[in-house]
Order: structure tokens, then sequence, then C-alpha cells
């Protein structure tokens, strides 16, 4: 990997599966292909048809003719943008989920939001932009999105895999604007669905996801809430072999893992050379070459140094930084086989993070007018599997847009008036009309 290309090919890197730091046992997942052009149907572009014949869903997107729009080539500031919102996620699930192997990618949860955030106005859309693009805005994420999805091609070195669609509720009275739908046709491809959110629909959802994680991740939802009234997803999926793979016969099937809690595991680790090494104060590491020109990187922190105060030290500049500053030597590692599958809803993650209006008084006029709509969850699966062949990690962000979303606040409190209690009613200036307690009610 030339010091020149590290920010294209870690934007790659991070489509696949994002930042590995973190390492498990042994496992084995399929594979697929790349959609090239603006799909003429959604079926190109990856709904499959159900068992029983064909998808229930209305196809919507020959509605919609693909309109040329404006892109931008990946570049550090985009590269940047992924390196910051995938730091900042891996911090705060590792908050959520300490202990657990992590996995997220990045560039599915900016798709996902920034489709969404295309029918975002006012508060709501300045704090989705913040933490999804930083310093770039919404125009810019399109633009960069719409470029970097132009720019796959099929390769026989390697699969990456790239997916989004849009289901919305059949429903009396509900409106999707075309501006919305269209504005995700052009950018992201988008399958766009017209369904009854009922099992079936469920159902065409998970298969979805299926398909275009190459089944890897065979369901991204359990159920859909009843306030549930549009669906956005993201799917990708990454396979490629190394360029130079581990000798089979250099695998020690007996080597020691000491586990965060200090048990000492069993894992076949792999033993190789490589010539990309990496270093600062709190950490070294090492860049694997796949066939293809895509690269695993991997970081372990120094002597002393726990994972969770890594995982807390990392940020944009940072990553940038030790891999602008790689050096070309030979370096001998030792990688252990591993597999895991993590999944995690990003709600709360996000609204730490800075965009709590999106869940709470939101305004996405942008989508409809029949009725406020806000985000209920970000639903975030991902699936890893390195051995001595190489990499296959698949990822998939659904977010779930409900209706009259009921108020969810961090560390929210409840009061269940199911026992004797005391009211008071008061006028505009504070002052009690009248003061009571109920002791009892009559049936």
């Amino acid at each position: 990997m030339k010091h020149a290309s590290v920010f294209g090919k870690m934007l790659a890197l991070l489509c696949a599966f994002a930042l590995l730091l973190s390492l498990a046992a042994c496992g084995e997942a399929p594979g697929g292909d790349v959609p090239a052009s603006v799909p003429e149907s959604t079926a190109e572009a990856g709904l499959p048809i159900t068992p029983g014949g064909k998808v229930q869903a209305a196809d919507l997107l020959e509605d919609f003719t693909p309109q040329p729009v404006e892109t931008k080539q990946a570049d550090e500031a985009f590269a940047g943008a992924l390196y910051r919102l995938g730091s900042l996620l891996l911090q705060k699930v590792r908050e959520e989920k300490p202990g657990e192997n992590l996995l997220v990618s990045p560039l599915s949860v900016l798709t996902a939001l920034t489709m969404t955030a295309n029918g975002a106005a006012g508060t709501t859309l300045e704090e989705m932009e913040k933490v999804l693009g930083g310093s770039l805005k919404l125009a810019d994420l399109n633009a960069y999105q719409a470029g970097w999805y132009q720019s796959l091609a099929a390769s026989e070195d390697l699969t990456l895999c790239f997916a989004n669609a849009i289901w919305f509720k059949e429903e009396q009275g509900l409106i999707i604007k075309d501006s919305f739908l269209q504005k995700n046709v052009d950018h992201f491809t988008a399958a766009i669905r017209k369904a009854p959110f009922n099992e079936e629909t469920l159902r065409d959802i998970n298969q979805w996801t299926d398909t275009n994680t190459h089944h890897m991740i065979p369901k991204v939802l359990e159920e859909l809430d009843p306030a549930d009234v549009m669906v956005l997803l993201n799917a990708l999926c990454f396979e490629a072999k190394w360029a130079e793979p581990f000798d089979e016969n250099a695998i020690d099937k007996a080597a020691p893992f000491t586990a965060e809690g200090g048990t000492v595991r069993t894992v076949s680790q792999m033993r190789g050379t490589v010539r990309q090494y990496l270093a600062d104060e709190s950490c070294t590491g090492f860049c694997k070459d796949y066939k293809g020109g895509y690269s695993y990187v991997a970081l372990l922190p120094a002597e002393g140094v726990s994972l969770e105060d890594f995982i807390a030290s990392l940020s944009a500049e940072k990553l940038s930084k030790l891999l602008a500053g790689q050096e070309n030597t030979a370096v001998s590692v030792g990688l252990p086989k591993y597999s895991y599958d993590f999944g995690i809803d990003l709600a709360q993650a996000l609204m730490d993070l800075g965009m709590p209006t999106a869940f709470v008084g939101a305004d996405f006029s942008g989508i409809t007018d029949s009725y406020p709509l806000s985000i209920g969850r970000v639903i975030h699966k991902t699936h890893i599997d390195v051995d001595s062949e190489g990499t296959k990690a698949a990822a998939v962000t659904a977010v779930t847009m409900r209706k009259n979303a009921a108020p969810f606040y961090p560390d929210q409190k409840e009061v269940v008036l199911d026992r004797p209690f005391v009211y008071l009613i008061l006028d505009q200036n504070g002052i009690p009309l009248f003061m009571g307690a109920v002791s009892d009610i009559a049936p």
C-alpha cells in the first residue's frame, strides 16, 4: 500500500469491515457480486423473490427515472468523516457492550442515515449533518456517496456488494413525497417498495437482507412495530482473498490468546510476513494486502494499554497519522482465525453523539406532510470471517421511521399511576386551581 493511496484504500477497507480491533474464534460464510449501474427495476436493485413466487410489496422504482447528480470522488475529507464516525460509534458501542467483540461499518451507518437525512429539516438536519459528516453538509455526503457508488466495478479478485432500499407503509392518508424518493434513487440507487407492513413485509425485508449480505446476515429485524411506517436499508458485503495466503503448514493450531478478562484461550494462529508496519506510542500494527488492492489493518495496543483505553483514544486524526506513517519493512505477524456476529440498536449512541432531535420532536417534513415522523430504531448488524485464504464481512443498517413516535430520552424515567396519587390543576401562571388526591377509582 503506497503512501499516496492511503485514504483511498482505507476508505475501501472501511466499506468492508470498518475497524478490526478485536479478535475471536473461527468460522465460514458464503459470497456474491457487485451491482454496476442504476437498476431499471427493484429486482435489479437487490430485492429478492420470496419462496411464494414474488415479493408482496408494490415495486415503485419504475416511477422514478434516475437523474444526473453532482458527484464527488472519495478524498481525505470523506475518508476523515468515516474515520471520525467509525471511531465515535466504536467508543459508544464499547460503552453499551463492554467485553464483547465489536464490529461496526461506518459506511453502512452513514449511508442509511444520509438517505434518512434527505427528508430532514431544521434542527433535525443540522444535528444529523454534524454527527454524520462533521464539517460536511448533506449535499456533500450525497455527492461523495454517489461518486463512490458509481466508481464500483466488478472484479475477479474480490467482491464488494452494496445495496439500498426503502420500504414504506401502504396506508390511507400516508403520502410520501416524490422529491424524497427521487433524491435517494438518484444518489443511492435505492429500491422503492410500498407494502402493508405485515408479517410478509417483515419476511421480505429480511430476505432482502439475507440476499444482499450473501447470507452472512440472514435477518435484520425481529418485528415491525405498529407505529413503523418506513424502513430505510443499506447492506454491504465484502469477500477477498489474501494477495499472499497464509501457509496452512505454518498455522499453530494450539496458540494461546489471552482474552480481556485474563482467560487464556487456544486458537489457530496464522503466521506469515508482511512489509507494512504501523506504530505509535499506544500501539503497533500491520497492513496485509488482499488481491484487488484492498488491505487488512490490525492494531495491537501497547503493553499496559487496555483495549478500552485504546478504543477511547481513537480519532480520525490518530488513524490517519498511523496510516500515513507506515514503515516499509519486513514484519513477522501472527493473526488468529476468527469469526463472529455483532448487532446493536444505535439509537442511544446516536443521541449521545449529538442527534437526539431525530428521535424526539423531529422534523422529517421532507418525507411526508401526512403526520410527524421520528426515527424509531437504527439496527446495525455485522459479520466477519478471517481465515488463511482471506476475509468475508457483511453489514446491514435499518432505520425505522415511526409516526407520532413516543418521546424517548436517555435514562427515561417511568411513572404509572397504579396506586393512590395526588394531582393539581394549574392556570397559565402556575396558580393551582384544583388540588386533589385519588385513593380509589370506581369500576
